[in-house]
């Protein structure tokens, strides 16, 4: 019998932002402004859902490292549940750098990610028995593919599965996974990258044809600025309008899909139809785009 709530499983890192202070001069030193804060899907997923008054685990693998001491420790003083899978020895913590223009723009991004390539199924071989006093599990495509296929032959018929295609790259690795999954988040690039369609194909047609594709029984299709889509199997899908937000008011846009997937499946913890959850998790998603970092503490508001 499940006695916890939700284990997110996957990433977990560093977010750095180095912002050049002046217009960026090519092939020579810049000043820049340096900030670090934690990231990763499965880490923001899970301490929003904290945020928001759920108890949520975390499984994730960083390295034995100084990085990962800091890590480690800012996870545990935020309440989460940590899953201690061993740390590793030879891999480096994993890090996304972004350097940005003076005006903000993004230059260049270097992702640190080679550790989650070693998140293979023996890591979670010692951990089967906590994993399944969970109620709901949350997986983020940052796992390996044969990671993702483990976890669809162990995940109790009783466990609720959540996933989130992450990105066109790496979307494929969860084929294995999707009949298994009770909610799918995605967006409609990735949608047309699982089913290898062009853009001659509607939206409306697509999100039908990934269900019966892939035995998926539900999919949350983000819209962007327009909001998401939901498709369940009926004849007609449900559209949830996003949450408008003034553009003096945005801050931050990171994470904000992360909030959305985190107040989605805080609604559907608490009892809601998909529809309100969804519409719970635009207006986390709105909150969490007035205020620095992916996670904002100000996520408690909605609690």
């Amino acid at each position: 019998m499940a006695d916890k709530q939700l284990l997110a499983i996957g990433a977990a890192h560093w977010d750095v932002q180095q912002k050049s202070i002046n217009p960026v001069v090519m092939a020579s030193s810049n000043p820049v402004a340096c900030s670090r804060s934690m990231g990763g899907v499965a880490r923001n997923v899970a301490c929003d859902l904290g945020r928001l008054g759920h108890q949520a685990g975390l499984m994730s693998l960083w390295g034995d490292d100084l990085p990962g001491d800091e890590l480690q420790s800012s996870l545990q003083e935020q309440g989460l549940s940590l899953v201690p899978v061993a740390r590793h020895g030879a891999l480096p913590t994993a890090s996304y750098t972004a350097v940005l223009d003076c005006d903000g723009e993004l230059l260049v991004g270097l992702a640190d990610m080679a550790i989650y390539d070693a998140f293979v199924p023996s890591s979670f071989v010692p951990h089967l028995m906590e994993m399944q006093r969970y109620s709901h599990w949350f997986v983020d495509a940052n796992l390996p593919e044969e990671s993702l296929s483990y976890l669809a032959r162990q995940a109790p018929e009783k466990v609720f599965v959540a996933a989130d295609c992450v990105s066109v790259a790496k979307c494929h690795r969860l084929v294995d996974l999707l009949p298994r999954v009770d909610l799918l988040f995605c967006n409609e690039a990735e949608i047309r990258a699982l089913l290898k369609e062009g853009y001659d194909v509607g939206l409306e047609t697509l999100g039908p044809r990934l269900l019966e594709r892939f035995s998926v029984k539900a999919a949350v299709v983000s819209d962007g600025a327009r909001g998401a889509w939901i498709f369940t199997g009926k004849k007609n899908p449900h559209h949830v309008p996003a949450v408008h937000v003034e553009k003096d008011y945005i801050v931050d846009v990171t994470g904000a899909g992360d909030a959305m997937i985190a107040g989605t499946l805080c609604g559907l913890l608490r009892g809601l139809e998909l529809v309100d959850a969804v519409q719970r998790g635009m207006n986390a998603s709105a909150l969490c785009l007035q205020y620095r970092g992916a996670s904002p503490a100000e996520m408690e508001l909605m609690a």
